[in-house]
């Protein structure tokens, strides 16, 4: 099993592509209670489909919401060139109406589609001289 534990040399050996999901999830946190689903995400370094799995495991691991995890997901997957739809549904369990968020190219799990959000709605990608030197804040 492999530990990883945030500290002051984190961003220096840690994967770009992992900082930059551990910021997205904090940045997300802040803002997604007062902008709601508007919340943009800004582009992430170097983005490659083949690091989707790491990062989905890496949201997971750090106890991301399925909301949480398609918005990063979705802004990753846009950068590497296969921007997908973020969906929202429902589904009944019992008495309760319970919601989900996932990507178009997941399994809905038997969700009833409500909401479908196109990835035109995120932030343009940084020139690279810019990239590093912005956080997300």
């Amino acid at each position: 099993m492999i530990v990883v534990l945030r500290c002051r040399i984190w961003p220096a050996v840690a994967p770009p592509g992992l900082v930059w999901a551990d910021e997205a999830l904090r940045y997300l946190r802040r803002t997604l209670p007062a902008r709601g689903i508007d919340t943009e995400i800004p582009a992430p370094p170097r983005a490659r489909q083949r690091l989707s799995a790491v990062i989905a495991r890496w949201l997971e691991w750090r106890g991301a919401t399925c909301l949480e995890r398609s918005l990063i997901l979705q802004r990753w997957l846009l950068e590497a060139g296969r921007p997908h739809d973020l969906l929202i549904g429902v589904r009944r369990l019992g008495d309760a109406v319970i919601a989900h968020a996932w990507l178009d190219h997941e399994d809905p799990r038997g969700y009833t589609e409500l909401v479908r959000l196109a990835p035109s709605r995120v932030l343009p990608r940084l020139p690279d001289e810019l990239a590093g030197a912005v956080a997300l804040r």
